[in-house]
């Protein structure tokens, strides 16, 4: 009877040492998980402020760039009316279901102006083609140009892409392509 009681005391010992084991470890689990979301101290987490809305610019204008506190560039800025730099980059020539495909990218956020597409064999300007510029957000894009390779004959042509809105032009770097059927 001693030993059957003595079995029962150990086996009631043994699951009250797992039980609050296994209740502590869920206490700190759970304690680590509140931690780390909610910081030190149990707060909860900071709200992001909403930044402040910038007034819509009327058509035709430019869209004004936002200027973080924390990231503000201490150099020298461009006083208003004067001309500010920017340049356009030829991304992509490609032949694509029978048209040949040049992208841009410039430089600056525009929401008026005109891309013009040159394209030249030797010092001939053989095809000239103007697109509307396309705002992103934190720079612009020409909206694309597409020409029919059967207006084009095979060989060396020359491509370039410029930017002009009234104030502010640029050139992209030519690019020689190599068109053959």
């Amino acid at each position: 009877m001693k030993i059957k009681n003595k079995k029962k005391l150990i086996k009631k010992r043994l699951f009250i040492l797992v039980a609050s084991v296994v209740a502590i470890s869920i206490v700190v689990l759970s304690s680590l998980a509140l931690t780390s979301f909610f910081g030190e101290g149990g707060n909860q987490p900071p709200l992001e402020q909403p930044s402040p809305t910038q007034p819509t610019p009327a058509p035709g204008e430019d869209i004004p760039p936002t200027i973080d506190a924390d990231k503000q560039d201490l150099g020298e800025k461009p006083n208003p009316g004067e001309q500010q730099d920017t340049s356009v980059t030829i991304t992509s020539t490609s032949v694509v279901n029978g048209a040949l495909r040049v992208r841009s990218l410039i430089q600056g956020v525009f929401n008026e102006g005109t891309c013009t597409l040159s394209v030249k064999r030797g010092e001939t300007v053989v095809i000239s083609r103007e697109a509307p510029v396309q705002a992103g957000p934190s720079s612009s894009t020409c909206r694309g140009f597409d020409i029919a390779i059967d207006s084009l004959e095979d060989g060396v042509l020359s491509v370039n892409v410029s930017f002009d809105n009234g104030s502010i032009s640029s050139i992209s770097e030519t690019k020689e392509i190599t068109l053959t059927r």
